[in-house]
């Protein structure tokens, strides 16, 4: 069906079938969080981003995440298809790059291409590669602490930003 363009006048909603639960998670704010995994500091942190995002109002997960809830519900259980489903829905991606692990440039990489919001962050004192060093980042002294109050200081605003140009 094609809509004529008049002023002031909406297409019908024509999915309004779905769920007001579905239409919450929608209004929701994303974040993918990229970082290295299988290591307990990593995990800490994980977990302090996803507490940032909720006092937010945002959800957060990283990859590993949205792999076990894909299980549980028997969708796809392909990492790399997890991955790029997860940036592609994401409103901001949270990349830790302290270490210079392939697989969260590559998410880096990809949510810029994809022209998402990114929000690099890296321990202080991380030497960034020459491509990566001109792109904000933020730096802290730990994972505890440091990185969890810049964060917060930080989140509000990068949510409320509308194109990536603008963070």
């Amino acid at each position: 069906m094609i809509y004529p363009i008049l002023p002031n006048i909406s297409k019908p909603n024509i999915l309004s079938f779905k769920s007001n639960k579905a239409q919450k998670e929608k209004e929701q704010p994303f974040i993918f969080i990229g970082m290295p995994m299988k290591q307990k500091k990593w995990d800490d942190l994980n977990q302090k981003i996803k507490t940032v995002a909720e006092k937010n109002n945002a959800k957060a997960q990283r990859v590993d995440d949205i792999l076990k809830e894909n299980l549980q519900s028997q969708s796809s259980h392909f990492i790399s298809k997890n991955i790029f489903d997860g940036i592609d829905k994401a409103d901001v991606v949270i990349a830790d790059i302290s270490e210079r692990n392939p697989n969260v440039y590559f998410e880096l990489g990809y949510a810029m291409g994809k022209g998402k919001k990114v929000l690099p962050i890296a321990l202080k004192g991380t030497d960034l590669p020459f491509d990566v060093k001109d792109i904000y980042t933020i730096f802290y002294t730990d994972r505890k602490t440091d990185a969890v109050n810049k964060l917060n200081t930080l989140l509000p605003s990068v949510l409320k930003t509308k194109k990536p140009e603008q963070v």
